[in-house]
């Protein structure tokens, strides 16, 4: 019977099935995520019949809470008193940094007011984006600066056009040191040139002093920028530098501070301006309330909450709006109606009110933040609780396709792994390997990895198009009106799961069936580099001649590669390396076809020397001769087995003549009758020898002929089940003497083979007759015949009598016998007869010894029915 659960048929139904699992549990999790939140994907968690008990809700309260409290902490930067200040300094170091905190002094030195920060961003920024070439930027807003390096250590600072004044004025002069470059040369470079920074050497003044020991250029590029506003306490930056010690030496940390708070700081007023139209009262179901009571200041989007005498009522009136959160800085004053508050009082303390401390450093506040779960304001809130009411009969049947999907998924995937490899027709576990498993192991890999990359790219960016011309043409977002869930987002999830399933499969089943078949790494290109490496130290006088050679040739094309009066060389050398390698391929070729011939068995062949030079000829020379010494091998061992045969077959004869004649002559002795006891023991004796003598002569000729071949093997389909039953009771008497008893485990079924019944009869006769003999007295003997695909097995165990000092090879060894004294009758070919004539008629004989226990395993080619038949009526038409 065909294994139908191997069959193409059943292995794409299967594929195909775990294609749409996949798909159907990745968007099924998708859409879960997206509407109801993460944690209902879950099996054991029931989603909550109303929105303002999912955890969905609650991240979208946290993230309006979190926007409010960071717009709070930007109000800190830009308002004094709770109003936009213009005048306020801006502490440029801290703000570059990422700190909001600007309680408007100026505590590192570098601080400009608001109003000219915001103009000089505007222009800064749209500068940046208008000019096409750096240069041009560069020319229109930049400018150098010139390091000079005091004899203290310090640093002095000038602008270019000043430090080239002073020189050309001789206030200032270059020192010469023997140098070639002129001093017009170094202050080109100096003040030219913005991203030059190697030193220029010492600097002089009027009076020929050395006032600088080295000079150079700041080289910072598009950073190092005029100012047009002055900064608190100082004209500009360098005038800073050179007159603050906290800045001396690090004019480049306050040029990149600078132009960093000039390209943010115009987005983060965009953002201040913009930011409350989102909550404001009226717009908006969601109400927050901060209240500091250190500093006496509250914020609120109601007009209601404004009096920091009132936040306990206000907490009361926050509760009675619905869905509420209240947090303060010690987590047991956290109160809150979603699910857990214990276990979310830290988070809601860690990721969003911890954002105050950027307000203030007090601790001393409160933060309380509600949703009117009436929604009477059309809001965010609203739209999604209403999309909710709608979704949420589908999400249980969601997550019971998630995870029935996904399940599914992986008992398809164990069932593929176990019968990947495997064809309903190939019997036994032979592995059967398509195309794309014999590509080197590396390669497949990057292939598989490198298509679905692309794929993915592709079908994104396709989608990412389509989905962009769609809203350009209908104004829609999200593809779906008053839905939270994406149609793209979905949709590009169930491409991306299709896709990685598709070459998943591709990729892991071949990989199985290379594990199977034992391949993984023998055909992988590593194992190709490390064979290499390991030929290569195996044969490193060749190898190192080979290395020689080529980087000689490396040179030679080196020194003629471009140049014309030496390609003429170049062209021969190629020339002779190309005569030179068709020459190798070339006796290679002959060499690999005088090693083929031979190992064919056509001993006789010889390569042909002719053209060869070298160490191919030393090689093939080896060859012949190695064929040589095989046929002289051989030879002489045909004729030592031909002279044994004749040895043992003619001595046999000689032996058997005379010994018929002392069979006869006792027959006759004991016909006489003697009365004389001791006459007929004596006769008892001589007749038992000479039948032991004749047995073995028979036993000695029979193994002659079967280990020569020199037999005629006439087949037939025999009843393996009924030969042995029919061996056994030939020797039931003789295991009956000893005790005996044998133990059958026989199947119910024929089991045909197609052998010689004669010969089989003697091969299943010398096992039976060696259990009877040497098994201990007493004991069990189990026959055991078993059945398997396309095999019958024939198992004989017992336990020995003598002790089994010796391997299971030498039993099968001619005149090897269970007792090693030679005390029993036998010849000790019985053993080497059997396993001679199994292999013969095409089985296996195989002995193994564990101990005391002996077994022999006799295995044959099962015969179907429908082949014996065929067998049947093909002999019938040779008969005809």
């Amino acid at each position: 019977m065909r294994k139908w659960y191997c069959s193409p048929t059943c292995k794409g139904f299967l594929l195909i099935l775990a294609h749409i699992c996949a798909i159907l549990s990745a968007v099924s999790f998708a859409w879960i995520g997206m509407t109801a939140g993460m944690r209902y994907m879950l099996p054991f968690e029931k989603a909550p019949s109303q929105y303002e008990q999912t955890a969905g809700f609650e991240e979208q309260m946290e993230e309006m809470s979190r926007h409010v409290l960071n717009q709070l902490s930007v109000k800190g930067r830009f308002e004094t008193d709770g109003k936009y200040n213009p005048d306020k300094l801006i502490d440029v170091a801290r703000y570059a940094s990422g700190s909001v905190k600007q309680d408007g002094t100026n505590k590192t030195g570098i601080a400009y007011k608001l109003r000219d920060l915001e103009r000089w961003s505007k222009s800064y920024t749209n500068a940046m984006e208008q000019e096409e070439k750096e240069d041009q930027f560069l020319n229109d807003y930049g400018t150098t600066v010139v390091v000079c390096l005091q004899n203290d250590g310090n640093y002095h600072y000038y602008y270019g056009d000043d430090f080239r004044n002073r020189m050309l004025s001789g206030e200032l002069t270059f020192s010469s040191n023997g140098e070639y470059v002129s001093n017009e040369e170094k202050l080109n470079a100096l003040t030219n040139e913005n991203t030059n920074s190697i030193g220029f050497g010492q600097v002089l003044d009027q009076n020929g002093e050395i006032l600088y020991t080295d000079c150079w250029n700041l080289g910072l590029g598009y950073e190092v920028i005029k100012e047009p506003y002055s900064l608190d306490g100082a004209q500009n930056l360098v005038e800073l530098a050179n007159t603050d010690s906290r800045w001396n030496g690090r004019l480049a940390d306050a040029y990149h501070a600078l132009t960093a708070t000039l390209q943010t700081i115009g987005t983060d007023l965009a953002s201040y301006r913009e930011a409350p139209r989102g909550w404001e009262e009226g717009n908006t179901n969601y109400t927050y309330i901060y209240a500091n009571y250190d500093t006496q200041q509250i914020y609120s989007n109601r007009q209601e909450y404004q009096d920091i005498k009132s936040v306990d009522e206000y907490k009361d009136a926050v509760k009675k709006l619905g869905a509420y959160v209240i947090v303060t800085p010690k987590l047991a004053g956290f109160e809150s109606t979603f699910e857990n508050p214990a276990e979310r009082a830290q988070e809601w303390k860690s990721n969003v009110v911890e954002v105050q401390a950027n307000i203030t450093n007090d601790t001393n506040y409160v933060f309380m933040a509600a949703v009117d779960t009436t929604y009477p304001v059309p809001d965010e809130f609203e739209n999604r609780q209403n999309i909710y009411e709608k979704i949420i009969p589908y999400v249980d049947t969601a997550v019971d396709v998630a995870w029935g999907g996904l399940i599914s998924f992986f008992m398809i995937l164990i069932w593929l792994t176990i019968i990947s490899g495997r064809s309903w027709k190939s019997e036994g576990d032979t592995v059967v390997l398509a195309g794309f498993d014999k590509w080197k192991t590396e390669i497949a890999a990057i292939t598989v990895g490198g298509l679905w990359t692309l794929a993915i790219y592709i079908c994104t960016n396709w989608i990412s198009n389509y989905v962009s011309a769609y809203e350009y043409y209908y104004e829609e977002s999200n593809w779906s009106k008053e839905s939270i869930v994406s149609v793209y987002a979905v949709l590009m999830v169930g491409i991306i799961a299709l896709i990685s399933c598709v070459f998943f499969f591709w990729a892991y089943l071949s990989l199985v069936r290379r594990i199977k078949a034992k391949t993984l790494w023998k055909n992988s290109i590593l194992k190709g580099v490390c064979d290499t490496v390991k030929l290569g130290w195996t044969n490193r006088s060749s190898m190192f001649q080979t290395m020689i050679l080529y980087v000689l040739f490396l040179i030679v094309e080196l020194i003629t590669w471009g140049n014309t009066p030496l390609l003429l060389i170049g062209i021969a050398v190629n020339i002779g390396v190309a005569i030179g390698l068709i020459r190798y391929v070339s006796a290679r070729q002959k060499i690999k076809k005088g090693i083929t011939e031979i190992a064919k068995g056509n001993v006789n062949y010889k390569i042909p020397l002719d053209g060869l030079k070298g160490e191919s000829l030393e090689i093939a020379q080896t060859v012949n001769k190695l064929g040589e010494g095989l046929n002289k091998a051989l030879e002489k061992s045909v004729q030592d087995e031909r002279l044994k045969t004749d040895l043992i077959t003619n001595v046999s004869h000689d032996i058997k003549t005379p010994l018929t004649s002392i069979i006869n002559y006792v027959a006759i002795l004991k016909r006489e009758n003697f009365q004389d006891p001791k006459i007929r023991n004596y006769l008892d004796i001589l007749e038992t020898k000479a039948e032991r003598l004749k047995t073995l002569t028979e036993d000695v000729v029979e193994a002659s002929k079967v280990s020569s071949g020199n037999i005629k093997l006439e087949l037939m389909t025999l009843n393996m089940v009924e030969m042995i039953y029919q061996v056994e009771a030939e020797y039931e008497e003789k295991f009956e003497a000893r005790d005996l008893k044998v133990v059958f485990n026989m199947p119910d079924e024929p089991a045909l083979i197609r052998v010689d019944g004669r010969r089989m009869w003697r091969v299943f006769a010398n096992v039976f007759n060696n259990a009877a003999k040497y098994a201990m007295e007493g004991t069990r003997v189990y026959a055991d015949l078993i059945i398997q695909p396309g095999t019958v097995k024939f198992v004989l165990k017992n336990v020995s009598d003598q002790q089994l000092n010796f391997s299971a090879d030498e039993l099968t060894e001619r005149f090897i016998r269970g007792d090693v004294s030679r005390s029993t009758e036998g010849s000790g070919l019985g053993l080497s007869i059997a396993k001679n004539l199994t292999t013969l008629q095409g089985g296996t004989f195989d002995l193994y010894l564990d101990g005391d226990l002996f077994k022999v395993i006799i295995s044959f080619p099962r015969v179907r029915k429908t082949e014996t038949k065929k067998t049947a009526m093909k002999e019938k038409e040779k008969e005809i």
